[in-house]
């Protein structure tokens, strides 16, 4: 893929991504529209924007938590498996 294409990509992504974050702004977030979409969706979106549950801490602990196992799974593994030093430089 050439530069060219690249950054016209990311330029109309970038267009695109401020036009829906508008019209986010217009139609979903004011107050007054809580509880009154037709949507389980739309609802959905709002309770996301307005952050009545964190949706990303639950993805950040499971994250945390499996590459903290899989980090230390691997150190032992690579000590035993290879050269004491190169378990250690491994990372």
């Amino acid at each position: 893929m050439s530069l060219e294409v690249s950054v016209a990509g990311g330029i109309i992504a970038f267009i695109l991504a401020i036009i829906a974050v508008i019209l986010l702004y217009v139609l979903v977030l004011p107050k007054k529209n809580d509880g009154t979409f037709g949507s389980e969706f739309m609802q959905w979106v709002y309770d996301f924007c307005h952050f009545r549950k964190l949706y990303i801490e639950s993805f950040l602990r499971f994250v945390y938590v499996f590459f903290t196992v899989y980090f230390v799974i691997y150190g032992i593994v690579s000590i035993f498996t290879t050269s004491f030093l190169a378990g250690l430089s491994s990372f």
